[in-house]
Parts: structure tokens; sequence; C-alpha cells
């Protein structure tokens, strides 16, 4: 947290006590570090070749205005939360609630990439909103969709892993009561062979978004470089 925000121009925290000013403080942080995001992730600025400082000049604009406005908006990311879901059942062995959790991750992450995607082309809302609804996973959006908003082509060992993961969570949500031979077939067992090695695919997925997204910015300069620079100029 940047304790120079408490004395901002702005007077935001003027009136509040030690304790509301921080508290006060972090979440100014916490909304810089959202609004630098989205302008990054949507297009909206572009940081490759630009200094810091060049960055933190052109957010600061968006911030005032959000600021000085009456209504705030958000949108709720829930990865994270899924992600530690998936992870939690995988601990305590029930593998089908794991990758049912792993298959919601990854339908948020595509979903999100092609959002953030369409946005950069210009795209209306309810139209993106449509294609969301209306586009197949693994015949659309993990494949022409995403060369149509000029992504970069997934990689097919990656796909493949969460393919299986999919399919077999739908054959726990849509489940048929089929008789099984428990002795030759245990849909657990292959439940958690199709969840060997997840980890390394989650990290590609995420590297991946990142990279396309944030032109190279890692999150350490966001949260730390452009948002102190950022909070600088406000002050």
């Amino acid at each position: 947290m940047n304790e120079n925000i408490k004395d901002s121009k702005l007077n935001l925290f003027d009136t509040l006590s030690d304790s509301s000013a921080k508290e006060a403080a972090r979440f100014v942080d916490k909304l810089i570090y959202k609004v630098s995001e989205g302008l990054l992730r949507q297009g909206v600025i572009d940081p490759k070749g630009k200094t810091t400082a060049e960055v933190a000049t052109e957010i600061l604009p968006y911030i005032k205005k959000i600021l000085n406005s009456d209504q705030l908006s958000w949108i709720i990311d829930h990865t994270k939360d899924l992600l530690q879901t998936a992870r939690s059942y995988y601990s305590n062995e029930q593998y089908e609630l794991s990758n049912l959790f792993y298959a919601l991750w990854f339908e948020h992450w595509i979903n999100d990439l092609i959002i953030s995607a369409a946005l950069r082309k210009g795209i209306e809302q309810k139209v993106i909103k449509q294609i969301i609804r209306d586009t197949d996973l693994f015949r659309g959006k993990t494949s022409w969709l995403l060369e149509l908003l000029d992504v970069p082509k997934l990689n097919k060992k990656h796909l493949e892993r969460i393919k299986k993961i999919i399919e077999s969570r739908n054959s726990f949500v849509h489940y048929k009561w089929q008789r099984i031979n428990t002795e030759n077939d245990k849909p657990s067992e292959i439940t958690k062979s199709n969840l060997m090695d997840i980890d390394k695919t989650i990290k590609y997925f995420q590297a991946f978004k990142h990279k396309f997204l944030y032109s190279g910015v890692s999150k350490d300069q966001l949260k730390r470089k452009i948002i102190d620079k950022t909070i600088e100029q406000i002050t």
C-alpha cells in the first residue's frame, strides 16, 4: 500500500480515522490495479515500448473519471476459487468433483479470453454475449473463433487433456445410470488419470493468456510499478 495516497490532492481521506484511511487506501490500490488490468487486457492501452511512467500517465484519466463517478461496477472473477476447489477435491481423492471444477475453470478461462479478444476488435457487448452462448466449446471456441479474433493457436496436447476432462465432466453431470463392471471399469481411476499433469496444463493456459492480453507486462510490474506510478501522479 502506498501511504502517500493519504495526502492526495483529491482529499479522499482527510476526514477519515487512520484505520479507515488505510482501508480506503487499500481499496484505491485495488481499484487502480483492476482498472489498469482491464485497460491492458482489452487493448485500450498498449504497454509495448512504453515506460512505466508513460503507461501510468495513460491510465490516470480513467482512474480520475472513476473516482469522480457516483457508481462503480465490477466483474466477478471466479477462476481462482474454481481452481482452489478443484485442487481441494483432488487432495481429498474426490476425483469426479475435482474434474468438474477443473472443467468449469477452463470454461471460464476460454470465455474470458474470447471476450477480451473480441473487445479489442471493437465488437459490441451484446454480440460478444451471443457468440459466447452460441459457439461450441471444442468445435468453435478453441479453434476457428480464436483465429478470427487473431488469438494464437492453443497447444494441441493441453487442449486434448482439457477435452478429456470436459468429456468426463459431461458424463458426470449428465449421468445416464448405466451398469458397469467394477472389476474392469473404474470411472474414478479413469478420471484421476485424466487429471495427471493438470497443473502443467493450467500453468500453460495462464501463461498463454497473460502473454496475449498484457503484452509481456508481468503481474509484479502491474501491481507494484504501474500502480505506484499512477498513485504518484494522482498525489
